[in-house]
């Protein structure tokens, strides 16, 4: 294994537990699907798990698996969600404000739900609202409860270079696949900075395989040629599918780089 495939962790993003969501989405998992396929990861050895409250039930699903943990497994995980974009169960769609008071509201609400947060991130970051005094308010409490990293989730250059120059961000969470390149330069940034990237998408949510043809490895290995420390992401409700992506991303960073 090489140093740089050490530095990145296989991470579990749980959208598709709570929300439809892909080029090719997979019906709603119920509780008890959700809570075997969490199992699932956990004895694979995923170690990074990534919510937020704009998934629908995700959230929920999460808190009440993380729940039946033993302290000692707890410890071994990461458990991340965001704050900013928020869902309308009735509509079943999502909104974004980042206002403190709603802000303060979910981050509530996450706590009810998860218990305990690890790594808390900004969804969907702008410029603008990193220059918010309000949201660093908010953000300043849930690192004195507890929190021990704090996240931007960016889709743009702006608001990323932003977020790299910003000390008590520790993490940039962004897409990052074959198709979709536009933020490579903010893994030279993150690095130099000391801060870990977070990747998703790595098969631009299913097009790289179903169309391109790519096997899931070369998509993992194409990430894997960046220089970061953090973690790709991938999301499936499949324990089948899961299995096979860990094993493609273990092959990929097992390779050198």
């Amino acid at each position: 294994m090489t140093k740089r495939g050490r530095q990145v962790r296989f991470g579990l993003g749980l959208v598709s537990l709570g929300r439809v969501w892909g080029s090719r989405p997979s019906p709603l998992p119920s509780a008890e699907e959700a809570g075997r396929l969490l199992s699932f990861a956990v004895e694979l050895g995923v170690t990074v798990f990534d919510t937020a409250p704009a998934y629908g039930a995700g959230e929920a699903l999460a808190g009440e698996f993380f729940r039946t943990l033993t302290p000692a497994r707890r410890r071994r995980l990461t458990l991340s969600t965001k704050c900013g974009e928020h869902w309308d169960e009735t509509r079943r769609t999502t909104w974004v404000d980042h206002s403190e008071s709603v802000l303060r509201d979910s981050l509530a609400r996450s706590y009810d739900l998860l218990g305990a947060i690890d790594v808390l991130q900004i969804h969907k970051t702008t410029a603008e609202v990193l220059r918010n005094p309000g949201l660093w308010r908010v953000l300043d409490a849930a690192r004195a409860r507890g929190v021990a990293q704090i996240g931007a989730s960016v889709s743009d250059l702006e608001a990323g270079r932003l977020a790299c120059e910003i000390d008590a961000i520790d993490l940039i969470q962004m897409p990052y696949n074959g198709r979709f390149r536009v933020l490579a330069p903010l893994f030279g940034l993150s690095m130099e900075r000391g801060k870990q990237v977070w990747t998703n998408r790595p098969f631009a949510t299913g097009a790289i395989i179903h169309e391109d043809g790519l096997r899931p490895a070369d998509a993992y290995r194409s990430v894997l040629e960046q220089p970061f420390a953090g973690a790709i992401l991938t999301g499936t409700v499949s324990p089948e599918h899961l299995r096979e992506d860990w094993e493609a991303f273990e092959q990929a960073r097992n390779q050198d780089v």
